[in-house]
């Protein structure tokens, strides 16, 4: 409006004192020119102030909408997780209270007999369905930028922290990659648990929860007894029987993992990262034991000399599998301590199936009235054979390649025991 104000003065001026216009063309066109200028930046700053009216016009129209967005968002999410703790008291109650429930999700069971009691559960599967859809719910309708993963972390936790440890079992449970279920979103589930570290902060057993502030300590105690004992047992029985050219060992956890292992390893929690670790130092560790072990032989088998010279003067009973023979021999010496022991020894290795066992036999010593159980004993046999040939693998020239098979086997076998919890 301002720059036509300006233009209508000037015409009618010019009009007015046309004369003295005609002597003045050159200093009036200059300015023209500069008038012409300054219209047009008055133009522009016209046109700016319009944008930025505009643009704070769009932003408080944004605003709004981000607010209105938030707050049924927010209050949605309220009825959502009301409801949610509704139903907590009655599913916590039916674990609690259910025998086998409880069984199926304790830490020793195998995940193999709990997968199909828990996941059929009609009570916990109308609780996961319910959880699922909130889950998703945050997922998909949040009020902000979709990436903005710990922002919805806000609203999922709030949900984790309602529910108590017996039921996080349960749930987790439903989300391992065990089988495709029909009536519960599982696999889309197992997705959202992951995405939003439902169990960041859970160890889900009672026993684990007791050491958490030694957590790494005890992580590596249980992989020893789950894993690495077993495996360097059946390394043993072929160390015992000198046999260093076997291909495979059998499969001494055919049942799959138990649950503690299952759910520790899969989902993110305190103790999963120490978890992995064991797995990934297992070959260094099984070979360090194999190389402990013969060094430490010569100690172990004369400790187990010892201790079983201690039998001369014992006679062997037993009272179904020795008939008229039982208490008839006396281990009159050391000799005829050793003579029985590698008949023994020799039978083991030979899986005879009508071998007796030590466990069908005992000793007594005539003159002390002593009685020692066959399996009391068996320690020392067992120290004896392993001791007694890592002494000749001590001093093998092939001990080497030897020991290289031995720690491969085991390596294999922890790679099954592995690829069943990769699978889940």
């Amino acid at each position: 409006m301002m720059p036509i104000i300006i233009i209508s003065l000037i015409v009618l001026l010019i009009i007015l004192f046309w004369d003295w216009v005609s002597l003045n063309v050159e200093i009036l066109g200059a300015s023209a020119t500069a008038l012409a200028f300054f219209a047009t930046a008055w133009a522009a700053y016209e046109a700016r102030t319009s944008a930025k009216a505009a643009l704070h016009a769009v932003k408080l129209t944004q605003d709004s909408l981000f607010e209105t967005k938030k707050t049924t968002f927010q209050n949605w999410f309220s009825i959502l997780l009301e409801k949610n703790r509704e139903m907590l008291p009655d599913v916590e109650s039916h674990i609690k209270n259910n025998v086998i429930l409880k069984g199926k999700i304790s830490e020793n069971q195998y995940l193999n007999s709990s997968y199909d009691i828990i996941t059929k559960d009609t009570i916990i599967s109308a609780y996961v369905r319910n959880l699922y859809q909130i889950l998703n719910y945050v997922d998909k309708e949040y009020y902000s930028n979709p990436k903005d993963i710990n922002g919805k972390k806000v609203y999922t936790e709030q949900i984790s922290n309602d529910i108590n440890d017996d039921l996080k079992i349960a749930i987790a449970i439903f989300g391992l990659h065990h089988k495709k279920l029909q009536h519960v979103k599982n696999l889309e589930l197992r997705v959202l648990l992951e995405r939003y570290s439902f169990f960041s902060t859970d160890l889900f057993f009672e026993s684990v929860m007791n050491e958490r502030h030694y957590i790494e300590r005890h992580i590596q105690s249980l992989f020893i007894s789950e894993y690495i004992k077993p495996i360097y047992n059946t390394i043993s029985t072929l160390i015992k029987s000198g046999d260093y050219t076997c291909s495979e060992l059998n499969d001494r956890n055919h049942r799959g993992p138990k649950n503690l292992y299952a759910l520790l390893y899969v989902y993110g929690n305190p103790a999963q990262k120490q978890f992995h670790e064991e797995f990934d130092n297992f070959e260094e560790v099984i070979r360090s034991e194999i190389l402990l072990k013969i060094e430490n032989s010569r100690k172990k088998l004369k400790e187990a000399i010892d201790n079983l010279k201690s039998l001369s003067g014992y006679s062997i009973h037993s009272q179904n599998k020795m008939r008229k023979r039982s208490g008839k021999f006396t281990m009159n010496n050391s000799s005829d301590v050793f003579r029985i022991l590698k008949r023994y020894l020799n039978d083991c290795h030979n899986n005879k199936s009508k071998r007796i066992m030590l466990g069908d036999v005992h000793f007594v010593n005539s003159l002390t009235n002593d009685v020692k159980l066959g399996g009391g004993i068996s320690r020392w046999i067992e120290s004896y054979a392993e001791s007694s040939q890592l002494m000749l693998l001590r001093h093998d020239q092939d001990k080497k390649i030897k020991i290289d098979n031995l720690v491969n086997l085991a390596i294999t076998e922890m790679n099954k025991q592995k690829a069943k919890l990769d699978g889940l």
